[in-house]
């Protein structure tokens, strides 16, 4: 589940990349604002280390079918930068029905 705010009444899980520690280490989130202050926004402890997690984000990237072949498909417009293109090409993509 994504949660785009935290909840003051409600406790959050985050995976973050870092340095390993032993739990139940302490975690301060800051917040970085225009004029380069920092602002303390969440306090915490960390519950596990666990380095065969899998942080996974599913997303939906939309396009116009240019060629179809057999197994295989172009598609245009799906990309407007090339820095996409070079972040997405060691990922496959698959349809929305799983083909």
């Amino acid at each position: 589940m994504f949660e785009r705010f935290f909840q003051d009444s409600r406790f959050a899980v985050a995976s973050v990349f870092g340095p390993v520690m032993v739990p139940p280490g302490p975690v301060l989130v800051f917040r970085q604002d225009a004029s380069g202050a920092k602002e303390l926004v969440a306090t915490g402890s960390l519950i596990a280390t666990d380095p065969s997690r899998i942080v996974l984000k599913k997303i939906i990237l939309t396009g116009l079918p240019f060629r179809v072949h057999k197994r295989r498909a172009v598609v245009r417009f799906m990309f407007y930068n090339p820095d996409d293109v070079r972040w997405f090409r060691p990922v496959e993509l698959w349809t929305k029905l799983g083909r």
